[in-house]
C-alpha cells in the first residue's frame, strides 16, 4: 500500500481485523476506515440480527479493540444499504459514547443528493464520500473519470470504481487450467475458467477495449500484454482525474479494489498470490509527492504537489 503512494484503506464488511493490521497502519502512516456490518444484511425488513444486544456487544468490543489506533479514522455502519433503526441508532450511541473523535458515516451509499434516506439516518447526511454512479467497473476510458470529477458532485469522494487487472501469465497458469487451450473464436483466450474467477458481465467493456484499441490477440501472451496497456492507462487517470481538482471540488478517490478474495481477474493492485499487478506501479506514479500529469479533456499539463 505505501509502496502505491496510498494513504487510506479500509475493509467492506470485515469489522475486526488482525492487530497485526492496525500495527503495520499506524507504524507506516496509513489511515484506516473500519466497517461494522455486512452490506446489505441488517437493512429496514431484515430479520437479521436476531439478537440485538449480542450485536451490541460485540460492536462496544470492537470499538475498544481499536481506538487507540492513531491510523483510525473513519467509522461506517456498513459500506453499501441502509442499516435498520434499531441497529443504526445503538451503534452511533455506542461509537459516540465510547470514542467520538472520529469521523463516522452511516454507508458509502448517501451522496448529497439522496431524497428517500431513512429519518433515523439524515441527522448525519451528507457523509461527502459515496459509491453511487456515475462510475465503472470495468472500462470506462480515461478522459471519462476526469469529466465525472468536473461534471458530477458524487464525486467530490469517490469510495469505489475500479477496473479489471488480470496478473500475470505466471498467476494465471496456477488457477485456470485451460489458459493454454482456449478454441479460436471473438473471445479468444477467454474460457469458462475465466469467467468463474470473475471475469463476468464487468470484465466484458475492459476486453471490448483491449481489442479495439490494440487489435485482436493472437495468444495469450499477447493478450495480457495488451492488457497490461489498458489496465495500466485507466488505473493512472482514476487518480490523476481526483488529483487534477484536488481541494477544489474534489477531495479524494478509493478504489474498488486493493485485493482479491481469491484467484481473480479483476480488481486488484496485487494478485492472490502476493505478487503486483501494472496497476499498482500506475496508482504509485499517479499518487507519486511530485507528479507531472496530462488532463486528456483540454491537453491542459499540471504538476501535483503533495510534499509538505
Amino acid at each position: 500500500l505505501t509502496e502505491a503512494n496510498i494513504n487510506i484503506v479500509y475493509f467492506e464488511d470485515i469489522p475486526n481485523p488482525p492487530d497485526v493490521f492496525l500495527d503495520l497502519c499506524d507504524r507506516y502512516g496509513l489511515m484506516f476506515g473500519n466497517c461494522f456490518y455486512g452490506c446489505y444484511w441488517m437493512q429496514p425488513g431484515t430479520p437479521h440480527p436476531l439478537d440485538l444486544d449480542l450485536l451490541a456487544r460485540g460492536t462496544v468490543d470492537i470499538i475498544h479493540r481499536y481506538r487507540n489506533h492513531p491510523s483510525l479514522v473513519l467509522y461506517m455502519a456498513m459500506n453499501e444499504g441502509e442499516t435498520r433503526e434499531d441497529v443504526y441508532t445503538r451503534w452511533r450511541k455506542e461509537i459516540i459514547e465510547r470514542d467520538g473523535t472520529r469521523l463516522f458515516i452511516p454507508s458509502g451509499s448517501f451522496p448529497d443528493y439522496r431524497t428517500n434516506e431513512p429519518a433515523w439516518i439524515a441527522p448525519d447526511l451528507p457523509t461527502g464520500a459515496n459509491d453511487y454512479p456515475p462510475k465503472s467497473y470495468g472500462w470506462a476510458g480515461p478522459a471519462q473519470y476526469f469529466r465525472w470529477v468536473r461534471e458530477n458532485r458524487n464525486w467530490m469522494f469517490m469510495l469505489e470504481s475500479g477496473c479489471p487487472s488480470p496478473p500475470s501469465y505466471d498467476s494465471l497458469r496456477r488457477f485456470l487450467p485451460d489458459l493454454d487451450q482456449a478454441p479460436p473464436g471473438p473471445t479468444f483466450p477467454l474460457t469458462a475458467s475465466w469467467a468463474h474467477h470473475d471475469a463476468c458481465h464487468y470484465f466484458g467493456p475492459y476486453d471490448a477495449a483491449l481489442r479495439r484499441l490494440y487489435g485482436e490477440p493472437r495468444s495469450v501472451l499477447d493478450y495480457l500484454a495488451k492488457g497490461l496497456l489498458v489496465t495500466a492507462d485507466e488505473h493512472r487517470a482514476m487518480y490523476e482525474a481526483a488529483n487534477h481538482r484536488m481541494w477544489d471540488i474534489t477531495s479524494g478517490f478509493s478504489e474498488w479494489k486493493l485485493n482479491a478474495a481469491w484467484p481473480s481477474v479483476e480488481w486488484q493492485l496485487y494478485d492472490w498470490y502476493l505478487r503486483p499487478t501494472v496497476a499498482l506501479y500506475y496508482v504509485k506514479k499517479a499518487c507519486e509527492p511530485l507528479h507531472v500529469q496530462l488532463a486528456p479533456l483540454d491537453m491542459e499539463v499540471a504538476v501535483v504537489n503533495n510534499r509538505l
